[in-house]
């Protein structure tokens, strides 16, 4: 079915090629509007998608939610658009409180991608160290050979303050300190590393554990480093409900959740939370390839940046490998 979709929001509809990503034909939000429309269109859980979950009720139609991809973009920011989108007729992925199309599909008996398929677009996003934002640099090496010799690494997730997928979580303020407290109690011959967002440090938001002062035991990791380059020197990764998590699942990490994130309760996490609609919704034991596949390729829609059309997962990581490599070589020139 071809949907028409009314979009209150103005900011989504001006997004260039995202009709070509989704499949769809969007219309702007006018009132005195005599074009035709069988759904409506918004951002996931934000409020902005009020009048739309509204009137989808009101006129028994579909709402349909969107948001970003997991491979969203080169850089961040509403001037650099998305690459890929997730698009869910049931719920939104974060939203642990209600089933998603994400946990249908992990829930049904559907086929996933061939184990050489997996393989391959697995060891691109690791080995290119492809994730959300793709700018930033991989942590120097120096940073962690001057802590000294300590006998565990362990990673601890900061998150922007009013991420929607902390209230939709399972999760509150009191998992960020009860996360830091946990992995200190854990891992006590361990160096924590506190990782701030990326727009935390850039000075846009505020997250949770900001203000936590570094110690003999406490490293704060504030500057912009690559998730997956960071994920890869570390041991273990404690999290609330950040995306990180996941990485770190996908890097062969054990994983602590303190909230309830789309990957937990699969039985491949450390799930800290005892007490979740979402438990006995995830009937089904998933590996983290089938996770992977999932939410990468089945549940994600991506567009071809070479071309303007619809694409793949392959044509987005190609122009993000594309990118990294022309940003290294204007760094070598100069030097």
């Amino acid at each position: 079915m071809k949907y028409t979709l009314l979009c209150f929001s103005s900011k989504i509809t001006q997004y260039p090629f995202i009709e070509k990503i989704l499949g769809m034909c969007l219309l702007p939000n006018k009132i005195f509007s005599r074009k035709s429309f069988n759904g409506y269109l918004g951002w996931g859980r934000r409020r902005t998608t009020v009048f739309s979950r509204y009137f989808a009720k009101k006129n028994n139609l579909p709402f349909i939610a969107i948001e970003d991809g997991y491979l969203r973009s080169f850089l961040y920011g509403y001037l650099n658009p998305p690459l890929s989108f997730v698009v869910d007729f049931n719920g939104i992925y974060y939203d642990s409180s209600c089933s998603s199309d994400l946990e249908l599909l992990l829930n049904s008996d559907h086929h996933f991608f061939s184990e050489k398929e997996i393989i391959e677009v697995k060891k691109k996003v690791l080995n290119n160290n492809l994730t959300k934002y793709n700018h930033a640099s991989v942590l120097n090496n120096d940073f962690l050979d001057s802590i000294k010799n300590p006998h565990e690494k362990v990673l601890v997730v900061d998150q922007t303050f009013g991420d929607m997928s902390i209230a939709y979580g399972n999760a509150s303020k009191a998992s960020f300190d009860h996360m830091l407290l946990a992995a200190l109690a854990e891992n006590p011959s361990a160096t924590i590393y506190v990782k701030t967002h990326p727009e935390v440090t850039s000075g846009r938001k505020k997250g949770y554990l900001t203000h936590t002062q570094g110690s003999d035991r406490i490293v704060m990791i504030r500057d912009d480093v690559n998730p997956i380059d960071l994920i890869q020197k570390m041991d273990k990764v404690y999290v609330v409900t950040s995306q990180m998590g996941f990485e770190a699942l996908l890097c062969g990490k054990r994983v602590s959740c303190f909230g309830v994130p789309w990957y937990a309760g699969w039985g491949v996490t450390d799930d800290r939370v005892k007490e979740s609609s979402a438990w006995p919704r995830r009937a089904k034991l998933r590996t983290t390839d089938e996770l992977f596949v999932a939410a990468y390729l089945n549940y994600s829609l991506y567009l071809n940046p070479f071309t303007h059309e619809s694409g793949t997962i392959f044509d987005v990581m190609d122009w993000l490998v594309l990118q990294k490599k022309m940003v290294a070589n204007q760094f070598k020139r100069d030097l």
